[in-house]
C-alpha cells in the first residue's frame, strides 16, 4: 500500500505560530526518534494560505543563496514569527493604496527569502497554496503536483495569497505558462483564505485529482490549527456591531474567532471522510483513545486560547508571550496525539524526498 502524508495548515496572522510551535515540537520527536532528515523528507504534500503559506514553502523551499542552500526548520521560522514579524506587518504613517499595511517590505523579504526566479518546482515536497484569482472570479490551487499550478514564481504566489482585506491590497502575479515575446500577463490575487482559512480541504481535493485517494494508497492528513476562543459571544456588543462605522473586529475578538470558525467546517467533514473508523472529535482536536489508536488517518492538532487574543495582527510582545504560552498548553494537551502523528508519518524509517513524480495512470 503506498503511503502519502499531507501536512495542512491554518492561517490567522500571527497566531500562525501556534502551528510553529507544534511543527518544532514534532521536529524535535523526530529527532528523539532518530530521524535526522528535514521535515519535509516526511509529508509528500504541504498545504497553506496567507502567512501559514509562508510557513509550508519555508519548510520546502530551499533558499536560494549558496551559504544558507537548505531548507527551513520550524525553529528558524518561529525566530522569524516572535522576533522578525516586522517583514510581514509594516505599517508606515501612511500607507498609499488600499490595506493597512505597506506590502512593500514584505515583498522584499519574500524575495529575499525564496528568491526572485523561484518557482514551485524547486520544491522538495508537493507545496500547496490556494488563492482566488479577481480577474476570472475563480480559486485557484498552486501546486507543484502533476498537472498543477506550478508555473508562478513562489515570491508572487505568497504575496497573493496574504492579500487579505486585513493586511495587504491584491498582488499581480505573473503566469509564465503565458510567457509572451511583448511581456508576461498578470493576474491579480487576492487571499485564499477567504474561502480557506483551513486549507486541508483543499489538500485533499488536490490529492484526490492526482489520484492518491483511489482503493490500494493510504492518504494522512495532519491539520494544524491556530486556536479557538471559546468564551460566550457578548450579545450587546454583537447587537452594535456595525454601528457608527465600526467592523466586527473593533467591536470584539470572539466574534471574528465565531466568524472564522464558520468558515472552517473541514475538520468535521475530514474526520468522517478520512478516517477508517469512527473517532471522537470535539470541535478542536482529534481525541486519541486506545481504541482507534495506529487507525486514524485525519489528525486534527488545536486547542482553546486562553492568553493570547484572536487579531491576526495583534504584534505587542505581550500577545505574542501569551500566544507561546498558548502553544505549550496546546502541546500539552496534544502530547499522545503529536506522539502518534510522529508514528504515523515515520512508520519507523525516513520517508524519501519528494521527486516529483508523475500521478500514476490507471486504466
Amino acid at each position: 500500500m503506498r503511503k502519502r502524508v499531507i501536512l495542512s495548515i491554518d492561517n490567522a496572522g500571527i497566531r500562525c505560530i501556534l502551528p510553529v510551535m507544534v511543527l518544532m515540537e514534532l521536529e524535535k520527536r523526530l529527532r528523539r526518534a532518530s530521524m535526522r532528515e528535514s521535515l519535509h523528507h516526511y509529508v509528500d504534500l504541504v498545504s497553506g494560505c496567507g502567512l501559514s503559506a509562508v510557513i509550508a514553502a519555508a519548510l520546502c523551499v530551499e533558499k536560494p543563496y549558496p551559504a544558507d542552500f537548505a531548507t527551513s526548520t520550524a525553529d528558524e521560522i518561529f525566530d522569524m514569527f516572535q522576533h522578525d514579524h516586522g517583514f510581514m506587518f509594516d505599517h508606515p504613517e501612511e500607507v498609499s493604496g488600499p490595506g493597512p499595511y505597506s506590502p512593500d517590505v514584505f515583498e522584499s523579504n519574500l524575495r529575499w527569502r525564496f528568491g526572485e526566479q523561484t518557482t514551485f518546482t524547486a520544491a522538495k515536497t508537493g507545496l500547496l497554496i490556494p488563492a482566488y484569482d479577481m480577474m476570472n472570479r475563480r480559486a485557484v490551487i498552486f501546486s507543484n503536483l502533476e498537472g498543477g499550478y506550478s508555473d508562478f514564481y513562489v515570491w508572487q504566489a505568497l504575496r497573493g495569497s496574504c492579500a487579505t482585506p486585513e493586511m495587504f491590497a491584491p498582488a499581480m502575479v505573473e503566469n509564465l505558462s503565458k510567457k509572451k515575446p511583448r511581456g508576461t500577463p498578470l493576474i491579480p490575487f487576492m487571499s485564499g483564505g477567504t474561502m480557506a482559512t483551513d486549507p486541508s480541504m483543499c489538500a485533499y481535493v488536490e490529492a484526490n485529482r492526482v489520484r492518491w485517494t483511489i482503493p490500494g494508497s493510504e492518504v494522512i492528513l495532519v491539520s494544524l490549527g491556530v486556536g479557538l476562543d471559546r468564551q460566550p459571544l457578548p450579545y450587546f456588543d454583537a447587537l452594535h456591531a456595525g454601528s457608527h462605522g465600526q467592523s466586527l473586529a473593533s467591536v470584539t475578538p470572539p466574534l471574528v474567532g465565531f466568524a472564522r470558525e464558520l468558515e472552517c467546517p473541514a475538520p468535521q467533514l475530514l474526520t468522517s471522510l478520512i478516517n477508517r473508523d469512527a473517532t471522537s472529535f470535539d470541535g478542536i482536536a482529534t481525541r486519541l483513545t486506545p481504541a482507534n489508536r495506529h487507525s486514524l488517518n485525519y489528525y486534527r492538532v488545536n486547542g482553546a486560547l486562553r492568553q493570547g487574543n484572536l487579531a491576526i495582527n495583534d504584534l505587542r510582545p505581550e500577545n505574542i508571550r501569551a500566544l507561546i504560552e498558548d502553544g505549550h498548553r496546546i502541546i500539552a494537551e496534544n502530547d499522545a496525539l503529536l506522539d502518534e502523528i510522529v508514528w504515523r508519518m515515520t512508520e519507523g524509517q525516513a520517508k524519501p524526498a519528494y521527486r516529483g513524480e508523475a500521478a500514476p495512470v490507471f486504466a
